[in-house]
C-alpha cells in the first residue's frame, strides 16, 4: 500500500489530465479488499464495527427507489472498504511509518495548491481523454460523466457579480477547501515534529500560508469554521489564552467578511437553501428511520435543489442507512479514535491527529467527504496515521 500511495501522490497531475484520478482509487480499494481475504489476519474492534456498518449499508440498498442510485450506494460502500483496508494494513505499524505518510500528503497538497492557484489565475476546462476511449453507455452515464469534465475553477453568482472560485483538480471548490483544511494539522505535525531543516520549515510556512489564502478564495464557510476550531484546540492544549483571544478576533472578522460579502449572497442565500434541504431530508428519513433509503434520491417536484440526504455527512448517513447504520458508523469512529489515543503516547502526535479529526467532524456538518475521491485520499492518509501506534504491540 505504501507504493500505491507514493505513486498516486507523485503522478496525480497526469492522472487528473487523463481522467484516472477518481476512478483509480476505486480499483485500488477493491484490490486491497481482496488482499484482506487472502491474508486472513484477525480484525481489531474498530474494524469489526466498520464491517458491521458496511453490511448495514449493503442491506439498505434493498430500499433504493431510483436505479441510478445503486451506483452511488456502491461508490460509498467502496470508500468504507478502502478505509477498512487502510486500517488493516497499517495497524501493525509503528511510528517510523509516519514521516513517509506525511511526505505523501505533502506532495499531494503541493499539487493541489498549484492547481488551485492556476485555476484562479487562468481558468482551464477540458474533457479527459479517457472519456473518448470508453463506450458511450459508460462515459455518458450520470455516475461517471462528471468525473471526465476537468475544470480548475467555476463561476458562482453573487450580489457583487460573478466570482471565480478555484477548485483545482477537485470536482468542486468546496471539496478543495475541506481537503486543504483537513491537511493543515498533519502538515503542522510534519513541520514541528519531523522537519530537521530551517529551509524546509520556511517552505512549509509558505505552503501553509498559501493553503489558508486558497481556502479564503473558495469562500467555504465550514472550512473557515473548522480552521477556527483547530486554533482553539491548539491554544487550549498549550494554555495560550491571550493568543486565543487574538485568534478568535481575527478568525471571526475573516469569517464574517467571507460570509457577509460573498457567501451569504450566492443565489439568494445558501443557508436558508440548505436548511430547506435538511428539513425535507429529515422528513423523508422519518418514513424509513431504521435502515434509510439506501442512497440519496431526487426531490419530487424540485428541479434545482440537490438530492435529498446531501450537503451534510450526518444527514447523508441518516438518510441512506437509517439510525442503524448511523449508530454503527459513529461507534466505529469513536472506538477507532479512542484506540489511537490509548496506543499513542506522544502528546504532540495525539494533538495534531485529534485536531484533524475535529476538523473532519466539523466539515461533516455541511459537506459529504466521499463525493470526491481526492478528498478521500486525504482521509486515507489520516486513517493510516491514526492506525499507527507508538510501539509494535497489537491491541485487539
Amino acid at each position: 500500500m505504501d507504493r500505491t500511495l507514493k505513486y498516486f501522490s507523485f503522478s496525480l497531475p497526469v492522472l487528473w489530465i487523463i481522467g484516472l484520478d477518481q476512478i483509480l482509487l476505486y480499483f485500488i480499494s477493491l484490490s486491497f479488499f481482496l488482499l484482506l481475504a487472502i491474508k486472513q489476519k484477525p480484525f481489531n474492534v474498530p474494524m469489526i464495527w466498520l464491517i458491521f456498518f458496511i453490511l448495514s449499508s449493503l442491506f439498505s440498498m434493498f430500499y433504493i427507489t431510483e436505479t441510478v442510485r445503486y451506483f452511488e450506494a456502491l461508490r460509498n460502500i467502496v470508500v468504507y472498504i478502502m478505509l477498512l483496508a487502510v486500517i488493516y494494513h497499517y495497524r501493525d505499524s509503528n511510528e517510523s511509518r509516519l514521516p513517509f505518510l506525511l511526505t505523501q500528503l505533502l506532495i499531494f497538497t503541493i499539487w493541489v495548491v498549484i492547481s488551485g492557484y492556476l485555476g484562479y489565475l487562468k481558468p482551464i476546462s477540458f474533457t479527459a481523454p479517457l472519456k473518448n476511449l470508453l463506450p458511450g453507455a459508460i462515459s455518458n452515464s450520470s455516475f461517471l460523466s462528471g468525473l471526465f469534465s476537468n475544470n480548475l475553477g467555476s463561476f458562482y453568482y453573487s450580489i457583487i457579480g460573478d466570482l471565480w472560485r478555484p477548485s483545482g483538480i477537485f470536482t468542486h471548490s468546496t471539496t478543495l477547501a475541506i481537503s486543504l483544511v483537513l491537511s493543515i494539522p498533519l502538515i503542522l505535525l510534519y513541520k514541528n515534529h519531523y522537519s530537521d531543516s530551517v529551509f524546509i520549515e520556511r517552505l512549509l510556512n509558505i505552503l501553509l500560508l498559501s493553503i489558508v489564502l486558497l481556502i479564503l478564495l473558495t469562500t467555504t464557510r465550514i472550512a473557515l469554521l473548522s480552521l477556527f476550531l483547530m486554533y482553539i484546540y491548539f491554544l487550549f492544549k498549550n494554555k495560550s489564552y491571550i493568543h486565543l483571544l487574538l485568534i478568535i478576533f481575527i478568525t471571526c472578522i475573516t469569517f464574517y467578511a467571507s460570509f457577509d460579502f460573498i457567501s451569504a449572497f450566492r443565489g439568494g442565500g445558501s443557508v436558508s437553501y440548505r436548511l430547506q434541504l435538511y428539513e425535507k431530508s429529515l422528513s423523508y428519513f422519518l418514513e424509513r428511520p431504521l435502515f434509510g433509503w439506501g442512497a440519496q434520491m431526487d426531490i419530487p417536484g424540485y428541479e434545482y435543489l440537490p438530492a435529498l440526504g446531501s450537503h451534510s455527512f450526518y444527514i447523508n448517513i441518516l438518510f441512506s442507512t437509517g439510525l442503524f447504520g448511523f449508530i454503527l458508523l459513529f461507534i466505529f469512529f469513536y472506538s477507532f479514535i479512542r484506540f489511537f489515543n490509548l496506543r499513542q503516547s506522544d502528546p504532540v502526535i495525539r494533538t495534531y491527529v485529534n485536531c484533524s479529526w475535529i476538523i473532519f467532524f466539523t466539515i461533516s456538518i455541511t459537506e459529504v467527504f466521499h463525493l470526491d475521491m481526492l478528498t478521500v485520499f486525504v482521509l486515507i492518509i489520516l486513517t493510516a496515521i491514526t492506525s499507527i501506534k507508538k510501539d509494535n504491540s497489537i491491541i485487539n
